[in-house]
């Protein structure tokens, strides 16, 4: 299995054009050239260098099979035995489809979510202070990698509370801790 490095990098904000600190991640070589045939089954393999902004703090399943190098039934698989942990399904109440979130700083290996309790995992997903009682619901699009349209949605099936104040949606962030507790998928 390929280990990523961190490394820190900019990135520039094509909004506010500021520089916005990223996580890059880069896959190690193997340690001998027989792994890393077997690993990448007799192809060779490039260093990729893959980008997640820091206010990134769920991403999908898509990102986890880029960074680690695996197919789905893989991944699935790795959730099964537990090698990871904080998974979420975000998909609506009797959906016929998985909508899969993992906790973002797991994806790329940072070592605090190895003995991450459940309350920390949860924290670390919504990604502000417990002191904030409301979070924008833009905001969390942008941390969760979700589309207005899904935090709606939840909000109308009852999943999470949404509220609009003057011409801003924002979700109440005990809703959320609800939310995330009952969708923990490992």
């Amino acid at each position: 299995m390929i280990q990523p490095t961190l490394l820190p990098d900019f990135a520039a904000n094509a909004v506010t054009d500021r520089r916005t600190p990223v996580l890059s991640v880069v896959p190690k070589a193997p340690a001998s050239p027989d792994r890393a045939e077997a690993a990448a089954g007799a192809v060779r393999q490039r260093s990729l260098v893959l980008p997640i902004a820091s206010e990134v703090t769920l991403v999908d399943i898509q990102t986890v099979r880029a960074l680690r190098g695996l197919d789905a039934e893989s991944v699935s698989a790795l959730i099964d035995a537990g090698r990871i942990r904080w998974v979420w399904d975000l998909s609506a109440p009797g959906g016929a489809r998985r909508e899969l979130r993992f906790l973002a700083a797991e994806a790329i290996g940072k070592a605090e979510t190895v003995t991450a309790s459940r309350a920390d995992a949860i924290d670390m997903a919504i990604g502000v202070p417990a002191s904030r009682v409301r979070v924008r619901a833009a905001e969390l699009e942008q941390r969760w990698v979700v589309s207005n349209q899904t935090i709606l949605r939840l909000g109308r099936m009852g999943e999470i509370h949404v509220e609009i104040v003057g011409h801003t949606k924002w979700v109440k962030r005990e809703s959320l801790v609800k939310f995330l507790g009952r969708r923990w998928v490992s």
